[in-house]
């Protein structure tokens, strides 16, 4: 699945909370459950509900600013120019695991081929100084278990991470594909130096990231 697809207004309302609350899950499912569906609280606020007083200035300004006539329009047609697509919770794409966990991404971000979940998927992580065995290891081991089919999820984090998705890759078509949980938005890389890494797991698998495209590493 690439690119992003025709919105409805469900879809459109939860990325303008999504916009609003950044990457504040609780926020975002306190809003919901308050009334009932998104769309239902994009209507309220554009009707002046009091209840979103008690939200910061900020996120009221983001609201508003999401709000404005256009604005998630031009959102989507940015997506689509980085081929950047969405998944939310109950959608099949929707990493099962994840949804499982107490505060699930309200929206999930990615770039590539998002499928729907394996068997088997392992994550490998680690220091971003490791020794060279350290290096070695995470190859190794990624590599075997992608052979075996497991989706390996890691990081794009210089070290263990890269390795791991490195030794995943190095299977070749025959391997399954590798997954890339990124701490800036899908778009953008980070290390820089990982870019060649970044293109390769995009071809094979995904980049995903609940951080709203284009943000930055902080």
């Amino acid at each position: 699945m690439s690119g992003v697809r025709d919105c409805g207004g469900e879809e459109r309302a939860r990325l303008w909370l999504n916009y609003a609350a950044e990457y504040n899950v609780r926020l975002f499912t306190r809003v919901e459950k308050r009334f009932g569906t998104v769309s239902a609280a994009l209507e309220a606020f554009l009707g002046g509900d009091d209840a979103f007083l008690q939200a910061s200035e900020r996120v009221r300004g983001r609201m508003r600013e999401a709000a404005a006539d256009g604005f998630i329009d031009r959102f989507l047609e940015r997506m689509e120019r980085k081929k950047i697509s969405f998944v939310c919770p109950g959608e099949t794409r929707y990493p099962r695991l994840l949804a499982e966990i107490s505060d699930p991404p309200s929206v999930l971000y990615y770039i590539g081929r998002l499928e729907p979940d394996p068997e088997l998927a392992v994550a490998i992580v680690g220091s971003r100084h490791p020794t060279q065995y350290g290096l070695d290891t995470a190859y190794a081991f990624a590599g075997a278990l992608a052979r075996a089919g497991a989706v390996i999820v890691s990081g794009l984090a210089e070290g263990v991470d890269a390795s791991a998705a490195r030794g995943a890759l190095a299977c070749g078509p025959s391997g399954c594909p590798t997954v890339a949980v990124l701490g800036t938005g899908a778009d953008v890389v980070y290390p820089a130096s990982n870019a060649k890494l970044y293109r390769e797991i995009i071809e094979r698998g995904a980049v995903v990231s609940e951080f709203l495209p284009g943000a930055r590493a902080d």
